[in-house]
């Protein structure tokens, strides 16, 4: 089973300053090499799902661990908590869901929704 990532703000000078050629290493895997690239995340708010796109990160080449920037994780947060001010969606996603409840139970668990 793969490792979730626990997406953790970077907060090592290197980092911050994206000093070009400095081998940071993966903390989540202990040796990994991170290297930048721009990720998708994506978290419930409500009972809606939001979709981040083109997020700075640092990505583990080893186990796939993503760390961001701090200004990039407070971004995140900001949205997280509804402060989407001056961002608006690019898209909307349609996207399936799926119960293992039984015939019947998870409607009436979730009022029909």
């Amino acid at each position: 089973m793969p490792k979730v990532s626990q997406e953790r703000p970077v907060t090592s000078p290197e980092a911050a300053a994206g000093t070009a050629g400095a081998d940071l290493t993966c903390t989540g895997c202990d040796g990994g090499v991170l290297e930048p690239d721009q990720v998708r995340t994506a978290f419930w708010r409500g009972d809606e799902l939001v979709v981040i796109e083109d997020v700075p990160a640092l990505v583990c080449e080893s186990c796939g661990e993503r760390y961001f920037e701090d200004e990039t994780a407070m971004k995140l947060d900001m949205l997280h908590g509804g402060k989407d001010a001056g961002h608006a969606p690019v898209r909307t996603l349609s996207v399936p869901v799926y119960s293992l409840a039984a015939p019947g139970a998870a409607a009436g668990k979730r009022g029909g929704k």
